[in-house]
């Protein structure tokens, strides 16, 4: 047991044995430099009976490196790679160096690291650890925080320790966090004299106690330090200068030879013995300088590497040699790593040996160790060596390219701000017209997707319009992305608008370019209400995408076939399209693209009355999009997830995550603030608060209206606003918007919006006039599968018929329609439907908690593609899980349910309609 860390250890030694046991773990240790982290990781290590071990610490030098860390931890089980399935093991080989780059995204790496840590722990329980994770390769530390959050039935522990007072940090979202504070005072007057004995006075060890505060390295190294000197010996007391000052003067009493080796592995990055060698060969240096260096206690050696005893050793070792001396020596490292690997290293030495402004020999090879990183699926790593190679261009336009080519990494990546700043960079007054305008067109896009559409469609308009003499097609593409920024801003008519301007241009240039254009053209008729005229737009659209996989297509996300389906009330092609999108991205692993597609069919789920499926989807869509850092998709899952709740009454978790929606639609998504605030309208309305819900859809509904919004599959809010007015006794407003409601139901004939249109004139009527509207209104629900619009209206023709004294005719529509809305789980209207019934005379008594109540959203998750007939290894490779995973969560379901087998679940959740493929009656476990 260490020193005053009883209850850090304890926590470790429960980590373990649960690991052992097969329960998965993950911590975080927290706390200043030299607080004693690195002693409770080594105490882990120690601990770890019966279990791999394997170990990585970040170095500062080796973050631009793409997976240096990843490589430390699962080298020793490379042999594991073979059993996992092929996308994944072609990516992770291609990461590790192991194997040609494929240029996979980058989740596939995570997830083939989650397969790989999976794989060795069903053999032996594994302990990784990562030291130093603040400078952990932002590609490695990635992988391992997927890893680390999903494991959960595996005999795998995850242990990280990161610095708080360094300039890096390592972000840990979702994972357990342990702070690692300073010792109390009778535990660090035990450590000094442990460390010292007799030697230091009391006066001098009161000094020193007080100035190291309770921090083990400080009073190691203060005690090291001021020996028997005295009180009078101790200049300076704080830990980073006094260990600095130490290390100084070890290193000034060494030969020149001896420092020089220092400096070589201070300069190394990856502290490799062999590589550190031959550099002092190079250099004419003989392997017994190292030796020497090594012999001041200054450098300690852990398996092939040598490793600087603190990092502020190797930064005063480096920092305090000439700069012509470091030139020199990142030079010999060059030479000896050049070509040896495709992690970028020699590159990056020739860039710390120039002190030139621009060296386009050295830029070069930045930019093809940034394209390796890429095609490695080191999106972060590319980023910073393009980056760098940029700022030693001469060129503009070149310099250019290399900023905006940092910026699409860093826009993938989710690192907006950065990747804006990057591409204020590259603009300049010397850019060619064509530089200028790619410069631009990124900067759009990331504004559409992830700032203010608006604003996007401002700068796509000008730089277009300045282009255009020059290059058409380009300008075309332009205003493509222009039109679908005012579709994401609500806009419709100014998106109409310049989607034909689009259009006109594409038609003239032919190929993809018209293509894309014909169908924002598409998109902007369909919203106008012209659907007749947008159909035939998308032809090519969709041929362009089925010809695409998912992950390559730069319009991934945009996708119009299921949405469009949804809107045209095509829900079977719908389904179709969708599944096979949501399909797609899971075997590819394309998480871009993965999250819109969820939200999608969570949309059409929730539309045909299967909400258990509906939360599902956006649950699975949020989390995914908040791990990808897709700021527009994820506002588009929250409001669809924030739907499902408002329609079962689950208020907490609506308001929040409409909220949260909302504060994006604030930027400028306008689009989606429209979908969140209609579900905080449902909301309000199922639970009667009529005044609330008009505030949310009043002006909703007439903006949507002013800027051209003329489908009304679209958003279905405008019968809840006629509803809460009827019911708030506002009969005049109502009927106002009514009339310009069933004009528009009217012209594109949508089924639900004639049903709805009818119910709503049945609210209104006198009651010797309501029985037809009703009557049509159901008429019209029957033709599409859409339960919870047919509850609806039973519900209010049942209001109607009690009301006008006709109790016994109003029971069998409040039956149906209590039937209807427990099914889907709509309790505040379930709610109002019994209430209604009771008023009739008649007592309906409260249904038990259906089976998906009983489930958190992962293991709703896991039950659903169980249920469906998918094995554990099958929804593993679907939810990005390991199979032990699955098999811990369907151990948890089965123990909610009461079920015994996959089998019983699935007829348990057929029964209820959670299911939209039930399984076969026998499905296999395996």
């Amino acid at each position: 047991m260490l020193l005053g860390r009883e209850a850090e250890c304890a926590r470790l030694d429960a980590l373990l044995a649960a690991g052992r046991e097969g329960t998965s773990g993950a911590l975080v240790l927290r706390g200043e430099a030299g607080i004693g982290k690195t002693s409770l990781l080594d105490y882990a290590a120690d601990r770890a009976f019966g279990m791999h071990v394997s170990r990585t610490s970040g170095i500062e030098s080796e973050a631009e490196l793409a997976f240096s860390g990843l490589y430390d931890l699962l080298q020793p089980f490379a042999s594991h790679l073979s059993s996992l399935p092929e996308p994944q093991r072609a990516a992770l080989a291609a990461a590790l160096a192991l194997g040609p780059p494929v240029g996979a995204e980058r989740f596939a790496v995570c997830v083939a690291t989650l397969g790989l840590v999976a794989s060795v722990a069903e053999e032996t329980p594994l302990l990784m650890i990562c030291d130093d994770a603040q400078w952990l390769d932002p590609s490695s530390a990635s992988a391992l925080g997927f890893t680390a959050r999903r494991l959960d039935g595996e005999a795998a522990v995850l242990l990280f320790a990161a610095s708080t007072d360094a300039d890096a940090q390592f972000d840990a979202p979702g994972l357990p966090q342990l702070p690692v504070t300073r010792l109390g005072p009778d535990e660090a007057r035990a450590l000094l004299e442990s460390e010292a004995g007799e030697e230091i006075d009391e006066a001098t060890a009161e000094r020193i106690l007080a100035g190291a505060d309770g921090n083990p390295l400080a009073l190691t190294a203060l005690s090291a330090l001021f020996g028997t000197g005295g009180a009078n010996g101790a200049p300076e007391l704080e830990l980073l200068p006094a260990v600095r000052r130490t290390a100084l003067r070890t290193m000034r009493e060494l030969p020149p030879n001896a420092r020089r080796a220092l400096l070589v592995a201070a300069a190394s990055v990856s502290g490799d013995r062999a590589t550190i060698a031959d550099a002092l060969g190079e250099l004419g240096l003989d392997a017994e300088s190292l030796t020497t260096a090594e012999g001041a206690g200054l450098l300690a050696q852990k398996g092939d590497q040598l490793v600087f005893r603190h990092p502020v050793v190797r930064a005063a070792v480096y920092e305090s040699a000439p700069a012509e001396e470091r030139s020199a020596v990142h030079r010999a490292l060059a030479a000896v790593t050049a070509g040896t690997k495709r992690d970028g290293r020699g590159a990056w030495h020739l860039a710390a040996a120039t002190d030139a402004p621009h060296d386009e020999s050295v830029a070069l090879s930045l930019e093809e160790a940034a394209r390796n990183a890429r095609a490695r699926g080191g999106r972060a790593e590319a980023a910073s060596a393009f980056e760098r190679a940029a700022e030693l261009t001469a060129d503009p336009d070149d310099r250019a390219r290399r900023f905006r080519e940092a910026a699409d990494d860093s826009r993938l990546l989710g690192q907006i701000e950065h990747a804006l700043a990057l591409l204020d960079r590259a603009n300049g007054s010397s850019l060619s017209p064509a530089e200028r305008a790619r410069v631009a067109h990124l900067r759009g896009a990331i504004e559409m997707w992830n700032r203010s559409p608006d604003a996007a469609y401002v700068l796509l308009r000008e730089e277009a319009e300045s282009i255009a003499p020059s290059d058409e097609a380009k300008a075309a593409r332009m205003l493509t992305d222009a039109a679908w920024a005012c579709f994401m801003g609500g806009e419709i008519a100014r998106g109409l608008a310049t989607a034909e301007e689009a259009e006109a241009l594409g038609e003239q240039t032919g190929g993809v370019t018209s293509t894309l254009a014909k169908a924002a053209l598409g998109i902007g008729r369909l919203l106008s209400g012209d659907a007749a005229n947008a159909l035939p737009l998308f032809v090519g659209y969709a041929d362009l995408l089925e010809a695409d996989a998912p992950v390559r297509h730069p319009y991934q996300l945009i996708r119009p076939a299921g949405q469009v389906a949804i809107w045209l009330e095509e829900y079977d092609l719908a389904r179709t399209a969708t599944s096979a999108m949501v399909e797609a991205a899971r075997a590819q692993i394309a998480l871009g693209a993965l999250p819109y597609a969820l939200s999608t069919l969570s949309d059409l789920d929730f539309r045909t009355g299967n909400w258990v499926s509906a939360s599902a989807s956006a649950a699975e869509a949020v989390r995914i999009a908040e791990e990808g850092g897709q700021t527009s998709t994820l506002a588009f899952s929250l409001a669809c997830l924030a739907r499902v709740e408002a329609g079962q009454g689950r208020e907490f978790e609506c308001r929040e995550h409409a909220g949260r929606a909302l504060l994006f639609a604030s930027s400028g998504v306008r689009a989606v603030g429209v979908f969140a605030s209609s579900a905080l309208a449902l909301l309000e309305l199922g639970l009667g608060r009529n005044e609330p819900a008009i505030a949310e859809l009043d002006e909703v509904v007439r903006v949507s209206a002013q800027r051209g919004l003329r489908e009304p599959s679209v958003i279905q809010s405008t019968p809840d606003l006629i509803e809460a007015y009827v019911r708030s006794g506002r009969r005049e407003a109502a009927a106002e918007v009514l009339a310009a409601f069933e004009e528009l139901a009217e012209k594109t004939q949508r089924t639900w919006a004639l049903g709805a249109a009818a119910r709503c004139r049945g609210l209104l009527v006198d009651n010797d006039e309501f029985e037809p509207q009703f009557e049509l209104a159901l008429g019209w629900h029957l033709r599409t599968p859409t339960p919870f619009e047919r509850a609806r209206t039973e519900l209010c023709l049942g209001e109607r018929r009690r009301r006008a004294r006709r109790r016994s005719d109003a029971r069998q529509p409040l039956r149906s329609a209590l039937d209807t809305f427990e099914h889907l789980g709509a309790a505040p209207w379930a709610e109002r439907a019994r209430t209604e019934l009771a008023a009739t005379g008649e007592t309906a008594h409260r249904r038990d908690p259906y089976a998906a109540e009983q489930l958190t959203p992962q293991e709703l998750q896991v039950a659903l593609i169980v249920g469906e007939g998918a094995t554990n290894k099958e929804a593993g490779a679907a939810l990005f899980l390991s199979p032990k995973t699955i098999e811990t969560h369907l151990g948890r379901v089965y123990r909610k349910l009461g079920v015994r087998s996959r089998t019983d679940l699935a007829r348990l959740l057929a029964a209820e309609g959670a299911l939209t493929s039930p399984a076969p009656e026998s499905v296999s476990p395996a």
